[in-house]
């Protein structure tokens, strides 16, 4: 059978957490069948069809013939057929994700589970922002919140930033925010370019969102995202805060976060930019 047009490794990328997340409602603890199972696919001579049915409907994920290329010995390509999915609704997401071990986001209508295994400098970042971020709103109706309470991005899209700030009434049993101001996202190497491209179009689009802000963890440097006031809703150019010295305003809440505070107790030493 001829190659098919090959797949971008985002495609691959996404095709492999929604496999991951149905393969978990199934089989929660990893079984050794489906070990197996997951080793076999990964093999170049497997089976070429997968199928698992996730919790609320029957949604198949199939996985169409692939051809091997020897030269690099990995598949050129993945297709994904999406026309026997049945997607949840957010809501059915929310009561599924209550009260699971992990972390989802909801893409497409389907759960997909978040990367793990941050390092201490991301998550000492992270905490440091939220630090910040509460001390500076102290006494007002925002208020900064993790990664446990989500943004809805689109009808069927539900993301999860390291950090944020939300304007509108909460409620203790609330699990998305209500009105999102301010959004943080700490790069990591799983998730960089995701971040720039995807997600930042997805953050973009939320019409309550004024900043956002992209945090690189091995040097003093934020990205800033600010929406521009007007008539006519549109974006900034981007601008970056390099240095420990500075700080990044964010006018929509009338404060400035430090890049000293931000940092505080990071050391920084040669090489890549995340980490």
């Amino acid at each position: 059978m001829p190659c098919r047009s090959r797949r971008t490794a985002r495609r691959l990328s996404e095709w492999d957490e929604r496999r991951q997340a149905a393969v978990e409602i199934l089989h929660p603890a990893g079984s050794g069948r489906e070990r197996a199972r997951s080793a076999a696919w990964r093999h170049p001579h497997a089976d070429r069809r997968i199928r698992r049915r996730a919790l609320r409907g029957e949604a198949a994920f199939k996985r169409a013939p692939a051809c091997y290329d020897g030269r690099n010995g990995r598949l050129s390509e993945i297709v994904v057929s999406h026309a026997a999915q049945e997607p949840w609704t957010v809501d059915e997401f929310l009561t599924w994700q209550e009260g699971r071990p992990g972390r989802y986001e909801f893409v497409g209508g389907m759960p997909v589970k978040m990367m793990t295994g941050a390092t201490a400098r991301h998550d000492d970042i992270v905490l440091n922002v939220l630090a910040e971020l509460r001390q500076r709103l102290k006494g007002r109706s925002c208020r900064p919140f993790s990664a446990d309470l989500c943004i809805r991005t689109s009808a069927d899209q539900i993301r999860r930033p390291d950090a944020g700030v939300d304007c509108g009434r909460r409620e203790p049993a609330d699990l998305v925010a209500k009105k999102p101001v301010l959004v943080v996202e700490v790069f990591s190497p799983s998730t960089r370019d995701f971040d720039r491209a995807a997600k930042l179009t997805e953050y973009k689009a939320v019409t309550s969102i004024r900043t956002i802000l992209y945090v690189e963890p091995n040097r003093p440097e934020v990205y800033v995202f600010e929406r521009a006031e007007g008539p006519v809703e549109s974006w900034q150019p981007e601008r970056r805060v390099v240095g420990l010295e500075n700080d990044v305003a964010i006018p929509a809440l009338g404060i400035a976060l430090p890049l000293a505070e931000i940092y505080d107790g990071i050391e920084f030493v040669p090489g890549p930019l995340f980490g």
